[in-house]
């Protein structure tokens, strides 16, 4: 029988395998060790050391024609992200989708990452970026509404540590 986290890891992945049309950007994430091997596994990941670099690959991609970059990052790397997205994605209206894991929410209480979720979001809404946060229940409908090809502008995901609890 499948562990919660396994179960939620399979969704997640196949409804991104469904919905990406080129690799997906990733930085080290050990919350999402298993959905990142699994899309390694599948040719479906490109990892980068640094989110506002993945970031600036993805919007080179959406340059080239590539449309519907998705970048996997943490909270943390996503702050370290703000000048990426405050004179590149913004400006030039990519169409970055991202997956942000939020260190210091629920489970993750570590101190270094207590003010993190907080600053993520603000941030969020200051960059006028909406987002959602994944509903454990609905990860096709979250992963539908992140990835939708219509929509122009960022969005963003949130995913909790609570889903992953134990995980990393």
């Amino acid at each position: 029988m499948q562990s919660k986290i396994d179960k939620l890891t399979n969704e997640l992945f196949i409804s991104i395998a469904k919905n990406v049309n080129s690799q997906v950007m990733c930085t080290p994430c050990g919350m999402l060790k298993k959905l990142i091997k699994k899309l390694a596994n599948e040719d479906l990941l490109t990892f980068e050391n640094r989110e506002d670099n993945a970031l600036s690959i993805a919007c080179g991609r959406q340059i080239a024609g590539i449309n519907n970059q998705l970048v996997i990052m943490q909270n943390s790397g996503f702050l370290q992200s703000i000048n990426v997205i405050s004179s590149l994605v913004l400006p030039a209206n990519f169409t970055a989708r991202l997956i942000i894991t939020m260190r210091g929410h629920g489970y993750d209480y570590t101190q270094e990452n207590l003010n993190a979720p907080e600053l993520t979001i603000t941030a969020l809404e200051a960059a006028s970026i909406p987002f959602i946060w994944l509903d454990p229940v609905e990860v096709e409908k979250s992963i539908d509404w992140l990835l939708e090809p219509q929509n122009e502008q960022p969005r963003a995901l949130l995913i909790s540590p609570d889903l992953f609890q134990g995980e990393y």
